[in-house]
């Protein structure tokens, strides 16, 4: 497994079964969603963050939001659509029942993952958006947001 320089110069922060990676530079080295899956995610014993209600929506916006380094694209969620054009959590489980797209969302077949607005009038819905950003949109990326059961 390819390891990225990012995993190197974050730290966690914790909180109730989540925790997230945050950039401690201000490095244009950005974490695409396919790269959030690496080992490090699952030697922490987590996985992309799953939503499945309003609650958990609302809990997780909020722990967000308090966070010093995050971007207006918020963060990566579990989300990513498969050949079939349906989007699917990290787990591999089709998303059904709760969602909170933004208005108009998912709209783009070629945008593969999801994330969370952090910021603006979209704040706390969510977006499909390409995997990887260009160096120039480095800044901008979503972080990585990871959860793990509490029995851990």
């Amino acid at each position: 497994i390819h390891r990225s320089p990012y995993f190197k110069q974050n730290r966690f922060v914790q909180t109730a079964g989540y925790f997230m990676l945050t950039r401690v530079s201000s490095s244009s080295t950005f974490q695409p969603w396919s790269g959030a899956t690496l080992d490090e995610i699952a030697e922490a014993g987590g996985d992309l963050a799953k939503i499945t209600s309003a609650s958990e929506n609302q809990f997780i916006f909020d722990f967000v939001t308090k966070q010093k380094k995050i971007t207006d694209l918020g963060v990566w969620l579990g989300l990513h659509r498969k050949s079939d054009n349906k989007f699917y959590w990290a787990d591999d489980k089709l998303l059904s029942g709760y969602s909170n797209w933004n208005t108009g969302e998912p709209n783009n077949v070629a945008e593969k993952c999801g994330h969370m607005y952090s910021k603006g009038s979209a704040k706390g819905h969510w977006n499909d958006s390409y995997c990887t950003r260009a160096n120039a949109h480095a800044k901008i990326a979503p972080v990585v947001l990871c959860q793990k059961s509490a029995k851990q």
